[in-house]
């Protein structure tokens, strides 16, 4: 829920672009707005719109979109696709090589991956990281460069960072709910039940 004085001045200045005559009304909040987005043409049981001309109405909206001020983010939000991001840790040990977790939810044919989660609201990606890797192993990482931003499905994007273990393995202490095992492994001599795209991006990346 927004407060009024957010509200308000947007329910106003949409109110105020309305003109005299028919107009198509909407609700905000608890206030109603009518702009005039087209007159209408009764039919047989059908109310049908004339839209303004196209200049008109790009006016119409980028004005309106100007005066929303702080509800801009929500708007977008609102009217757009809406994603989850799954981000992803490529942790090395300071010999190269990489931990890997063996998880539990995976197909049994690719269960070996890196260390990843799905991003909080308001969590900066490199903060998921983090907090992914010490959820799953109790181990703590030095995120450093991006690798990869990919669509992962049409709900779903991905992000792959370069990080570094810090310390050895001594700390270990798996989520046994979600993980299985966890190893570190050389680049030479991972598992065959690995991801394609994790073993990619094993070969591909540098040192955090």
């Amino acid at each position: 829920m927004f407060a009024p004085d957010l509200l308000d001045p947007c329910v106003d200045v949409l109110a105020a672009l309305a003109g005299d005559g028919q107009a198509l009304e909407f609700a905000i909040g608890t206030g109603r707005v009518a702009l005039p987005l087209g007159r209408f043409r009764a039919g047989p049981g059908v109310a049908r719109i004339r839209p303004l001309p196209l200049t008109v109405m790009d006016e119409l909206l980028a004005r309106a979109w100007r005066l929303a001020g702080p509800l801009q983010g929500w708007l977008a939000w609102l009217l757009h696709p809406t994603f989850t991001v799954g981000v992803t840790g490529v942790v090395r040990a300071d010999d190269g090589r990489l931990l890997l977790l063996r998880h539990r939810l995976w197909p049994e044919e690719q269960q070996w991956g890196f260390p990843g989660g799905l991003a909080k609201r308001g969590e900066q990606f490199t903060e998921t990281v983090v907090r992914e890797v010490r959820e799953e192993t109790g181990l703590t990482v030095r995120v450093g460069p991006l690798i990869a931003v990919r669509v992962g499905d049409r709900y779903r994007a991905e992000v792959y960072y370069e990080a570094a273990l810090v310390g050895d393995l001594s700390g270990l202490v798996v989520q046994e709910r979600e993980i299985l095992e966890a190893r570190l492994f050389a680049l030479d001599a991972l598992p065959a039940a690995m991801p394609p795209l994790h073993r990619e991006y094993a070969g591909r990346g540098r040192p955090a």
